[in-house]
């Protein structure tokens, strides 16, 4: 029972930690100036549905709400304020959960029925 309990907050660890190396990326990725460009774009000459997804992600952190809307208006609608909060509730409900203060779900976990702490 206690090992299964070492794993649940391993597995924890490591989510926080991927989320670290993500805000990383985002803050190297506005910090430098070198253009990316996108793969399936380079390679076929077709926009993918992602096309500007990145551009409008370091928009948005950069508070520049108008051009992430003309990089990619869909996922700057619906996809990143939806994944910022599953972001932030998975590491509020990960570290209340590392510190013994709560047993619920994160709604990532119950999402994709990964079995959080329970009774």
């Amino acid at each position: 029972m206690n090992n299964k309990r070492n794993i649940k907050v391993v597995f924890s660890i490591t989510r926080i930690i991927v989320y670290i190396v993500i805000i990383c990326t985002i803050v190297y990725l506005i910090s430098n100036s070198k253009r990316y460009m996108c793969f399936w774009n380079e390679r076929f000459g077709i926009l993918c549905p992602s096309c500007g997804a990145t551009r409008a992600t370091l928009s948005i952190v950069k508070g520049d709400f108008t051009s992430a809307l003309s990089y990619n208006l869909v996922y700057a609608i619906s996809i990143f304020p939806l994944a910022l909060l599953l972001i932030i509730d998975d590491i509020l409900i990960l570290i209340l959960r590392i510190l013994n203060k709560t047993k619920k779900s994160t709604l990532i976990e119950t999402f994709f029925e990964i079995e959080g702490e329970s009774k």
